[in-house]
């Protein structure tokens, strides 16, 4: 299956009811979807001739990110919302006094761990998976968390290329101005991290 294929099977999956109208966009821009060389980092822009560029350890950073996001909530959701309906306030000494809070603290700093190793790996063959977690390729798995963050993995994906398409189209019909207010508005985020 080609990477157009697959984005297409991706937007369908995530916004059925504009999959049309986002499947003629693709057409009428001509925009090609390539699944590009693997290299450190984080990959994913659309560049000339409506070319929208990714790697593979891109998508497994995102689909990491979505379990990190499960175990963020593990961690403090219910917290959150407790202290906050009770008025009491968020004393993170306090917290990891809970039974079990070290341990899910410990496991997320873990899982945010890999991705970092993911992105600067010198190569897709310098890293392991992390045990516990399914790799995008798989199927969506039974278990209603998994499932959860299998949907939002993909929405933020669909997210994503949308956003590049988006870049592609600003290209194509020659709005400069858009193009350049968009790169200052990434280079502007890029200087907080």
């Amino acid at each position: 299956m080609n990477a157009n294929d697959a984005l297409e099977k991706l937007f369908e999956g995530v916004v059925p009811e504009r999959c049309k109208e986002i499947s003629d966009l693709i057409a009428r821009y001509s925009a090609q979807f390539r699944l590009t060389c693997d290299r450190d980092g984080f990959s994913i822009a659309a560049g000339p001739f409506s070319a929208i560029q990714y790697t593979h350890r891109s998508m497994e950073q995102m689909w990491l990110f979505g379990y990190a996001g499960l175990l963020a909530l593990h961690c403090y959701a219910t917290l959150i919302v407790l202290l906050k309906s009770s008025g009491v306030e968020l004393n993170m000494q306090t917290v990891r006094k809970i039974p079990g809070q070290h341990e899910i603290e410990e496991e997320f700093a873990k899982l945010l761990d890999k991705i970092r190793e993911i992105n600067r790996a010198a190569s897709e063959y310098d890293y392991v998976w992390p045990q516990g977690i399914p790799t995008p390729e798989q199927e969506r798995q039974a278990d209603a968390e998994q499932v959860l963050v299998f949907d939002l993995s993909c929405m933020a994906a669909a997210y994503v290329f949308l956003h590049e398409l988006r870049h592609a189209m600003f290209s194509v019909d020659g709005d400069a101005l858009m193009i350049h207010w968009r790169k200052s508005l990434h280079a502007m985020r890029s200087l907080r991290t």
